[in-house]
C-alpha cells in the first residue's frame, strides 16, 4: 500500500529577509574603512594601533619600538605617552579583541 503523506511534494513559500535588529548592523556591514591611529592601553601597557572609526574594527597593532644600534628596542611606558601625547587612548580588555568600543554621539 502506498501512502500519500501531504507536505512531501510541495513547494515550501518564499520568506523575505527582513531587517535585523542590531542598529549597527548596516553601519558595519557596507562601508570603506577609515581608519585612525591611536594608542591601545592593554593592562596598563601601551601598543600603538589603527581603527575603523565607522565600525571599531582594529586594523592593525604594534609594539612601541625605536631603533638604535643593536637593532630595536622597546620604549618604556613614559616615553611612549610623551611621544604619541597627540594620539586617542583606548583601553581594551584583551589586546586579540576584533572591535574597540566606538563612543556613541
Amino acid at each position: 500500500m502506498n501512502y500519500y503523506i501531504s507536505g512531501e511534494n510541495d513547494i515550501p513559500k518564499y520568506k523575505k529577509k527582513t531587517k535585523s535588529n542590531c542598529s549597527k548592523s548596516k553601519s558595519k556591514s557596507d562601508h570603506k574603512h577609515q581608519n585612525k591611529d591611536c594608542l591601545l592601553i592593554v593592562e596598563n601597557r601601551p601598543y600603538l594601533a589603527s581603527y575603523c572609526t565607522v565600525c571599531g574594527k582594529i586594523r592593525s597593532w604594534n609594539y612601541c619600538l625605536e631603533k638604535c644600534e643593536g637593532g630595536y628596542r622597546e620604549l618604556p611606558k613614559e616615553e611612549v605617552y610623551s611621544k604619541y601625547k597627540d594620539l586617542e587612548q583606548i583601553a581594551i580588555k584583551d589586546l586579540f579583541v576584533k572591535y574597540v568600543p566606538l563612543k556613541a554621539d
